[in-house]
């Protein structure tokens, strides 16, 4: 079972969006990022919205279920 921020990582990847890029469009820096990737850090509400508003993700629950994630990442389009 995936984690939320490996689901939001791959729809990063998906939407071919650096890890730099990502980190400044919600404000944080890379190495915040890289904490949040490897679990150092945990991921609040207000960052998961936005993440949903930089990836123009208009349902936060897509990031919490892998079915849900692997559809935007194969429509690409959600």
């Amino acid at each position: 079972m995936r984690t939320v921020i490996q689901n939001i990582d791959l729809i990063r990847q998906s939407k071919k969006i650096s890890k730099k890029d990502f980190a400044d469009g919600i404000g944080i820096s890379a190495m915040a990022y890289s904490r949040l990737s490897n679990g150092q850090t945990k991921l609040s509400s207000d960052l998961i919205i936005k993440i949903s508003l930089f990836l123009k993700i208009r349902d936060m629950n897509i990031f919490f279920d892998e079915k849900l994630t692997d559809s935007v990442i194969n429509n690409n389009n959600i």
